[in-house]
């Protein structure tokens, strides 16, 4: 069984199946791990059309609901010998989420997830070859809202804890069943996004706000202080954690290596 460390990189989910007989595999779920911090992204099928939709409040009651649907998380990741633990310090859907526990059955660029406290299991591919090396950054802002960006090769993950708290430990899946549009859209405003670094520019191609989708990252960092794209003036986040050297694994591409914030 794999450590730690042999787990850099990005997995896409190919199934999760129940002891009933059910599975799902058709989810889309990319998981990128850095050295320890992780962030996961988990889509539903049905996604509606989002073209012309610009923000949050453009998106139409149909919109809404499928958001309301996906799950994500970003955090650190642990093992204890025989479990890996994802401790997730935010979640898309919980304000108090349940423990993420498994034992990871590595099979070269394969893997079987088997839940410790959910009876289920995983099956998990390498998204192409071994994307080392990794690092990663945890950041947060002046009010402590959490944030997280990963890279492994050309590969990334952020993540953007939303800046209101969930009103309870109901799923936001269940809450939003019952909440009006106006009062979904706060809660939907949690960025978890996925992409690839192409010609120094880092194009988000899959995101849990797909208006986002298409844009360039952008990320900006000055010693302890990180900013993103057009919000660099708006937004400054204070680097809490860093895995690896982003002087070494060149993290942030030259172009924004001197940009101030």
């Amino acid at each position: 069984m794999a450590a730690i460390d042999e787990w850099a990189g990005v997995w896409r989910r190919r199934w999760i199946a129940w002891p009933d007989g059910s599975r799902d595999d058709r989810t889309d779920v990319t998981w990128v791990q850095g050295p320890s911090l992780f962030v996961d992204l988990r889509q539903p099928a049905g996604r509606p059309d989002f073209d012309g939709v610009d923000s949050l409040d453009a998106c139409t009651s149909e919109h809404l609901a499928w958001l309301a649907r996906q799950e994500g998380f970003a955090g650190q990741f642990d093992f204890d010998g025989t479990h890996h633990h994802w401790r997730r310090i935010f979640d898309f859907q919980s304000a108090s989420p349940p423990p993420d526990v498994g034992a990871l059955h590595g099979h070269g660029d394969h893997a079987i997830e088997i839940g410790r406290d959910a009876p289920y299991v995983e099956y998990w591919a390498r998204d192409g070859e071994d994307q080392a090396p990794a690092a990663a950054l945890r950041f947060e802002d002046e009010q402590g809202r959490a944030g997280f960006l990963v890279r492994t090769g050309d590969l990334f993950a952020v993540a953007f804890d939303r800046p209101s708290v969930l009103p309870s430990d109901k799923p936001l899946a269940e809450l939003s069943t019952t909440a009006s549009a106006e009062d979904i859209r706060p809660l939907l405003d949690c960025d978890i996004s996925i992409g690839e670094i192409r010609g120094g520019a880092w194009i988000i191609t899959a995101s849990s706000l797909p208006f986002r989708e298409g844009e360039d990252l952008a990320p900006q960092r000055v010693r302890d202080r990180l900013a993103f794209g057009a919000a660099a003036s708006e937004t400054r986040w204070r680097i809490v954690a860093e895995e690896a050297s982003p002087a070494d694994f060149a993290l942030f591409s030259s172009a924004n290596a001197g940009t101030s914030v």
